[in-house]
């Protein structure tokens, strides 16, 4: 068999490796070991070895710093409210609030505990700190990328969404519709539709659930920026006019998701045609 070609799925301990030939069909498949995986390749003849490239590390790195930061706040939280110190939600109000408690004039958090919490608030500065620094190191790495570029001429689509965005898709034309995409997203409906009935459901949720994450809270930016411009009279586009009728009809939850489904295409299309975001930009195929 002439095997040209050998793809591997990387791990901690095992390898799934596929074997294929020069029309690039798979004829073996196999899980090994580290040590079968030397052996394998010790026996192997010359070929092309393809593996993941693991381009979205800076973003996992980031989303662990951010959750032991917020796991360290909710801790804060808990352990100040025994003590009669009711401590407000959202992170940077948090903080000033433990802040507060520490310099009280009347101190009753209890001198043993101080220490730790001192301790806490640096841990969180210094994770704060490492945070906004890989932002920095993402934003130097992507300035002169011109599909993340674009990408972020979309309304919610900021630094952390474009760029993993473009690590996770690498190459938009294997998406063959802005449905596609959102589907490889888990942001499209799942459907038990029987005969002529259809019934959709909740989104499946497949996919990469940090990019998924990203887009949602993208859309929550977005929608409320639509509300808040509304109630000032202010003027809006065909996006943002879409979103707030659909979240007069469905409620604010399910019109997050669906401006998130819709931005998902956005970022198909904005990629695949290289074309600037218009939010008054009207499709003329269902595609988009």
């Amino acid at each position: 068999m002439d095997t040209t070609t050998v793809g591997v799925d990387l791990a901690k301990h095992c390898f799934e490796l596929a074997v294929a030939d020069g029309g690039y069909r798979i004829w073996q498949r196999a899980r090994l070991t580290r040590t079968q995986f030397a052996r394998f390749f010790g026996n192997h003849p010359p070929s092309v070895v393809v593996m993941e490239a693991c381009g979205q590390q800076l973003h996992r790195l980031r989303a662990q710093c951010m959750g032991t930061r917020t796991a360290r706040i909710n801790w804060l939280r808990g352990a100040l409210r025994e003590f009669g110190f009711c401590i407000p939600l959202g992170a940077r109000r948090g903080i000033s609030a433990v802040r507060q408690a520490l310099a009280a004039a009347a101190p009753t958090v209890p001198a043993l505990l101080r220490p730790g919490i001192e301790d806490t608030l640096a841990e969180i500065a210094a994770l704060e700190e490492r945070s906004t620094r890989i932002e920095r190191e993402l934003a130097a790495l992507t300035r002169e990328d011109v599909v993340v570029r674009a990408l972020l001429g979309i309304p919610g689509i900021g630094l952390l969404s474009a760029t993993a965005l473009a690590a996770a898709s690498v190459d938009i034309q294997r998406f063959g519709s802005g449905r596609h995409l959102a589907s490889w997203l888990g942001l499209t409906a799942r459907e038990h539709s029987s005969g002529e009935r259809r019934r959709l459901g909740r989104i499946s949720k497949r996919g990469d659930v940090y990019l998924r994450t990203l887009l949602i809270h993208g859309a929550r930016a977005v929608l409320n920026a639509a509300i808040s411009a509304a109630r000032r009279g202010r003027p809006l586009d065909r996006l943002r006019t879409w979103a707030l009728a659909t979240a007069q009809r469905c409620g604010y939850n399910k019109a997050t998701v669906a401006l998130a489904n819709k931005r998902a295409r956005m970022v198909w299309a904005t990629w695949k045609y290289q074309r600037p975001f218009d939010g008054n930009w009207a499709a003329r195929t269902g595609n988009a």
